[in-house]
């Protein structure tokens, strides 16, 4: 049973079969928005309602980066976990100097990824 306290958790993905283990064993603890890409963001992150975003897509380096300082702009205090199948030393340095809290290659390793989620929600 979730409390107003449940943690928000969101999970955006360009496709949302990958997250939909990591969806179904986060969603007992959390309240969880699942958005197919990130067309969808820019309200969501306004609201500034979710602890912790898992931003998975498939983007070149500047186009993720540009997302990323988006995402940070809109909504500064929510931990994001980053997913990408383009992992360079570039993305990987700027990623982490914006504040992103981890990162995962793609194909994500889902039990990894969700329990690196609970840490991150337990340590905030």
């Amino acid at each position: 049973m979730m409390t107003e306290a449940s943690a928000r958790i969101l999970l955006c993905c360009e496709n949302l079969a990958e997250m939909g283990p990591i969806a179904l064993a986060l969603a007992e603890k959390s309240i969880l928005t699942l958005v197919r890409g990130v067309r969808d963001l820019t309200p969501m992150l306004a609201e500034g309602r979710y602890q912790i975003i898992t931003l998975c897509v498939r983007k070149q380096t500047e186009e993720t980066l540009s997302i990323l300082r988006q995402m940070i702009k809109l909504s500064p205090q929510t931990c994001i976990v980053l997913v990408n199948g383009h992992p360079n030393q570039e993305l990987l340095h700027e990623a982490f100097r914006l504040g992103i809290k981890d990162f995962f290659p793609a194909p994500v390793n889902q039990a990894l990824l969700i329990e690196r989620i609970e840490h991150l929600l337990s340590s905030a």
